[in-house]
């Protein structure tokens, strides 16, 4: 459903292919702390990773995207982290979220909470990747 929902060409609401990224987002936030997600993990964030190289991309889906992947920092840091090591993902994904203009874009309170939530727990990682170190006086 979320994958229909990324990349549909006609979106069936207003929100324009966000509303796949959103129930990413609700799915990381409610098996917060289990393993429920685990299997299907890797396969989420390929998902999300397609899509955030896709065009057209408007910022408002930017934005919901970006905040899948903070949800699975706070889902589960270490697999995130791990994932994005393996992609070579760590480096843009600290430079995109911590751009003046893209922290600014983040309006509303949600969003500011996951932003938050997200960077803290990169932060609370058990190993922080070599790639994450440069961005640390930019989270803190």
């Amino acid at each position: 459903m979320a994958n229909q929902a990324l990349f549909g060409v006609t979106p069936v609401i207003t929100i324009h292919n966000a509303e796949g990224a959103i129930l990413l987002q609700l799915l990381f936030q409610t098996f917060f702390a289990t393993a429920a997600l685990n299997d299907y993990f890797e396969n989420i964030m390929a998902i999300v990773r397609r899509r955030m190289m896709s065009q057209p991309m408007k910022e408002h889906l930017k934005r919901h995207l970006l905040s899948v992947w903070l949800c699975a920092l706070a889902y589960n840091p270490k697999l995130t982290l791990d994932y994005f090591e393996r992609e070579g993902l760590t480096n843009e994904f600290f430079l995109q979220m911590l751009q003046a203009d893209m922290v600014n874009s983040f309006t509303n309170l949600y969003e500011r909470k996951m932003l938050i939530i997200g960077l803290s727990s990169a932060l609370n990682a058990d190993v922080m990747p070599a790639s994450m170190q440069p961005h640390l006086l930019k989270i803190i």
